[in-house]
């Protein structure tokens, strides 16, 4: 199994070589599509899948039964599974998937930021962190409440006593200190984003498709509201 160290090193290589700045938060989505052989596709899936990446064909799906917190730690854990991991794990709790979630959260949360957005919040540990600060954290690296507080607790700045107040009310609490609460929300709809929109429309435009065909096409792609434009 990859050590902590590598998997930091192969995060942060793989924001380099995809144009991304090392310590700034990132869109995870755009990281994504930057590659234009990836298709994403989000799905409200029944079941407890969070994503899954099939890399022989280029794809991405994520379960969009869940947060938009969620979401972003799932396509980051998915990413490791198409550009790094050498195999495709047989269980949720294989090493595979464990590296996977600490590539995660490293692409998401460099080291760098976070201990010196810590240090500032904290003026260098002289006081603790507050519900504002932990909110403020998550809504600048666009993660999950369970995905901030797992990393804040692996890095020493909580331990699992101080961060269990941080764990209930998590919208609530949002909302009453004035933070926007889309992250936090569920809105399990079905859209297909990246290589395959652009490639039926080459399809269609090559006339190797015709325009029922390549609406058929978008259709499949949960891509209703394409059907109407016009294409050259």
């Amino acid at each position: 199994m990859r050590d902590r160290i590598e998997l930091q090193r192969l995060a942060s290589n793989l924001r380099e070589s995809l144009g991304a700045d090392l310590q700034a938060p990132i869109d995870v989505l755009s990281l994504a599509t930057a590659n234009p052989n990836i298709t994403v596709v989000f799905y409200p899936f029944e079941n407890q899948v969070s994503g899954l990446c099939i890399k022989k064909a280029n794809l991405i799906a994520i379960n969009s039964r869940t947060t938009k917190g969620r979401q972003n730690f799932s396509l980051a854990h998915e990413l490791y599974h198409y550009y790094i991991a050498d195999s495709v794990p047989d269980l949720s709790t294989s090493p595979v998937e464990k590296e996977a979630d600490l590539f995660a959260t490293h692409l998401l949360i460099p080291d760098q930021t976070l201990n010196k957005l810590v240090n500032t919040m904290t003026d260098h540990k002289s006081k603790p962190l507050t519900l504002r600060n932990i909110i403020e954290l998550e809504q600048y690296f666009k993660v999950s409440r369970q995905a901030l507080l797992s990393r804040m607790i692996m890095d020493y700045y909580l331990s699992n006593e101080e961060a269990e107040p941080f764990r209930t009310d998590i919208i609530a609490n949002a909302k009453l200190l004035g933070f926007d609460d889309s992250l936090y929300k569920i809105e399990p709809v079905a859209k297909t984003l990246g290589a395959y929109i652009p490639k039926a429309h080459s399809l269609k435009k090559q006339g190797m498709i015709s325009q029922g065909k390549y609406e058929e096409y978008l259709l499949d792609a949960f891509r209703e509201d394409l059907v109407d434009i016009k294409t050259v």
